[in-house]
């Protein structure tokens, strides 16, 4: 059976001139690759032509910001899979899609960047008061024993994720965590056993870092459905294996198993990511 299945749009980031091929399953095969996994264990379950976004990075006063060029236009197949990646880019999936698609698997993984975005006349903006609502709602949708992992940035809701956080812990069922990613910092995970900040011991100045988080949750979910690792496990021996990727190195599976490049801080209870 197929490790990883990703339901996500391709992608191409344009800065001045260059285009640069990006998207969920993308760098989900660049992870695997890492580890010495064959590409043929990540499936991508888009069909037909044209299931790409285009996205412009513009700076200005200071930062840079996103602008949709050109909209995706995708359809979907559902493909075997131990585990599920769901990361809309900008709109490419239906609410109703995704509530058909994450119904197929137990081990589930949805990266809520592409529907919190919003399209303000092609300028990206970020709906930041849905969070809480969208993780209530897609926790309904999931079979009791389901395993579920809720992705959020920093860059999309701010530093208030405690709405996200009150969602997943009334769902008391399965396995739930929200993993909020927080760029050099690191990443919080929420969970039952309270919270997590896993930070990477290297922190690489000047270097392209597209994708971490895509790379970042394509291995937590190896964690989970290809060994069996408990979810905190899972997250800080995939940072490991991201910062290994950030510093340039092709192979980075002995960073994956050892985790050695990610240190590891627990907390009782709800802890705000201004507060790490």
């Amino acid at each position: 059976m197929m490790l990883l299945v990703v339901y996500s749009a391709g992608a191409v980031d344009v800065h001045g001139d260059r285009r640069l091929s990006g998207g969920p399953y993308y760098f989900a095969v660049k992870a695997y690759r890492s580890l010495g996994l064959d590409e043929t264990s990540v499936a991508w379950a888009a069909e037909g032509e044209g299931c790409e976004t285009v996205f412009a990075y513009v700076e200005g006063f200071g930062r840079k910001s996103l602008r949709l060029v050109s909209r995706p236009r995708c359809t979907w197949s559902i493909r075997p899979g131990a585990a599920v990646l769901v990361s809309p880019v900008a709109g490419e999936m239906s609410v109703d899609e995704l509530a058909r698609i994450v119904l197929h698997y137990s081990i589930v993984g949805v990266d809520l960047q592409g529907l919190l975005r919003l399209d303000a006349g092609g300028d990206i903006v970020y709906g930041r008061g849905t969070a809480g609502f969208l993780v209530e709602w897609l926790l309904s949708l999931l079979e009791p024993a389901a395993t579920a992992i809720v992705k959020l940035s920093i860059d999309d809701v701010g530093y208030s994720v405690l709405e996200a956080g009150n969602a997943l812990s009334s769902w008391r069922e399965g396995t739930a965590a929200l993993l909020v990613t927080m760029g050099e910092k690191g990443a919080l995970l929420y969970y039952s056993e309270g919270t997590l900040h896993c930070r990477p011991r290297i922190v690489y100045g000047g270097v392209d870092t597209r994708g971490a988080g895509d790379m970042l949750m394509a291995l937590t979910l190896y964690g989970l459905a290809g060994e069996g690792a408990s979810v905190d496990r899972a997250v800080c021996k995939a940072l490991s294996a991201v910062t290994c990727m950030l510093g340039g190195r092709g192979d980075c599976s002995e960073a994956y198993v050892s985790g050695r490049l990610a240190e590891a801080s627990y907390f009782s209870g709800f802890r705000e990511p201004a507060l790490v």
